[in-house]
């Protein structure tokens, strides 16, 4: 897809794509993708819009799959890696000792 206008005042959303960042190809999983133009368009001149739609072979929806599987995957490990610094963190005694502080501070704000 390329987007051609003399202006930059305006945002792209993308909807229902399974990987909405990707510079290549949006994959859509269901028959209604939806992309749109959000900001002031008044003072544009031209907006002028390209896209192709292919629909994939089994092969390359198989590897898009693959790709984004693994991208998940990698995720999903960084947030456990995540989840196991914060339990480490709260069951310190630093953070124990520091816990009635805190409270006080929550309830004086």
């Amino acid at each position: 897809m390329s987007i051609n206008s003399d202006s930059k005042d305006f945002k792209i959303k993308i909807y229902h794509s399974l990987n909405p960042n990707s510079e290549k190809t949006l994959l859509f999983g269901i028959y209604s993708p939806t992309i749109t133009f959000e900001g002031d368009l008044s003072e544009i001149s031209y907006l002028e819009i390209k896209f192709k739609v292919k629909y994939l072979s089994n092969k390359e929806l198989n590897n898009i799959i693959k790709e984004l599987y693994q991208k998940e995957k990698k995720k999903n490990r960084e947030i456990k890696k995540l989840k196991k610094e914060n339990i480490k963190i709260q069951n310190s005694k630093s953070w124990k000792i520091t816990k009635p502080m805190r409270l006080l501070n929550k309830l004086l704000r």
